[in-house]
This record gives C-alpha cells, sequence and structure tokens, in this order.
C-alpha cells in the first residue's frame, strides 16, 4: 500500500516535513502566542520543532515551526 498522498496535483506528499514561518514583533507573548494557536491545529506538536532568529535591530522575531502536516487536515 502507498503511504503518501499527492495533494492537489503536484503539490505536497504526505507525509512530509513542512516549516511554518511566522514574523512579528519582538515581544515576550508572540512565541506562547504561536505555540498555543498551531497547538490547536497540530495536537503532536513538539515545541524542539521550533527555532527562532531576531531581526538584525532586534524588532521583529521570526518563528519557524516545522511539523509533520497530515493529509486532509488544516
Amino acid at each position: 500500500m502507498n503511504d503518501t498522498i499527492d495533494a492537489h496535483a503536484g503539490g505536497l506528499k504526505f507525509p512530509c516535513l513542512f516549516p511554518l514561518k511566522i514574523m512579528g514583533a519582538n515581544t515576550d507573548g508572540l512565541y506562547p502566542a504561536v505555540h498555543a494557536i498551531l497547538k490547536k491545529h497540530v495536537p503532536d506538536l513538539d515545541s524542539a520543532v521550533f527555532t527562532s532568529r531576531r531581526s538584525s535591530r532586534g524588532k521583529y522575531l521570526c518563528i519557524t515551526a516545522t511539523f509533520t502536516p497530515k493529509a486532509g487536515t488544516s
């Protein structure tokens, strides 16, 4: 049996690692808010897959959450 599913003819093939990038103001509340929102949509999310990087002046923060989405979920 084939475990991969073609998504939208030529798009992603599931399962796969998917990096989601989130950018926002570099505040203490950004990371917890991003984690809480993603946890609602990706129940098996592991916090170890999060990386972050500040902008050159430190005003903004880019968070990358890499996870394995399941086909047919949003």
